[in-house]
Formats: structure tokens, sequence, C-alpha cells
């Protein structure tokens, strides 16, 4: 993405995707700062995120926890987060999902979908479907789908 030079927001590198068959890992480490960084650096901005205590969101996130644990071996996950208009105001916050179109990558949106959720904060996943040039009779079930179901 940077390569492309399309997103000029904020990263937040997660380094791998959460495999939901083990306990702790490195990226929910890195989803917990993930939701404290959201939750500190827009806190006294308007006053609806500085309602949870940190001890609070760290029993509640190991309480969502659940028995799953990171697989850190892919580079490419990440997560970007961008303010709208007014940065001061959460509601134009907007964290975007940059993760591969794998089980574990829906595994993993879905488990930071519902982390942030008490944030109350925007969050998209980018866009999926053909590629360009790709013949379409080669491509698959969950790829035609996507194509399908996102069209514009």
């Amino acid at each position: 993405m940077e390569r492309a030079g399309v997103y000029d927001g904020l990263y937040h590198i997660l380094g791998g995707m959460i495999d939901p068959l083990e306990e702790k890992g490195l990226v929910r480490e890195r989803i917990k700062k993930l939701f404290e960084r959201v939750n500190t650096e827009h806190s006294g901005k308007n006053g609806r995120l500085n309602t949870m205590p940190k001890a609070q969101v760290l029993q509640d996130l190991a309480q969502r926890d659940g028995a799953s644990r990171a697989i850190s071996q892919q580079r490419d996950m990440r997560v970007l987060a961008k303010s709208g208009a007014e940065a001061s105001d959460i509601a134009s916050l907007e964290i975007i999902l940059a993760l591969s179109p794998t089980k574990l990558g829906e595994f993993t949106s879905n488990y930071i979908t519902r982390v942030l959720e008490p944030l109350k904060v925007k969050i998209t996943r980018l866009a999926r479907g053909l590629s360009t040039g790709i013949e379409l009779e080669y491509a698959d079930e969950m790829t035609l789908r996507n194509a399908l179901d996102n069209r514009r």
C-alpha cells in the first residue's frame, strides 16, 4: 500500500493473524495495543471513549480472547487508522482492516471488530473481488461472491 502511494494515514502493524486454536500470541497483544492506542489518542477529545479504565479494558479483552493465538509469520497484515475532517471527533475515525482474504484473515478481522466495538469507531475492510486481467472461469467461488456482493 505504501509502495502504491494510495494511503496517507496511520498504520498499526499486526505482524500476522490470529490462530483460533491457540490461546495467546503477539498479534493479540498488538490488537490490545491498537485498542489502547485508539482509546488513549481520542479519549480526551470528546469524552466518549474515556469511560473504560485500562484495567477494565484489559479484563474485557481477556474475556473476549477465548482460546486463540497469533501467527506472526506474515508481514502484510495491517490495520490502518484514518481520521475524517475533524480528527477530534471519534465518529470520524475509521479503522481500515487490510488483511488477507483467508479464513485466518476473516477470523482476525471479526476478532478486531469485536474488540474495538466498545469504542464505537467506524471499522471497514478493503474491497475484494476480481483482479484486473483475470479470466472469469479461473476465479474461485469466494472471489466471485465478493466481487458480486461488492459491485458498484
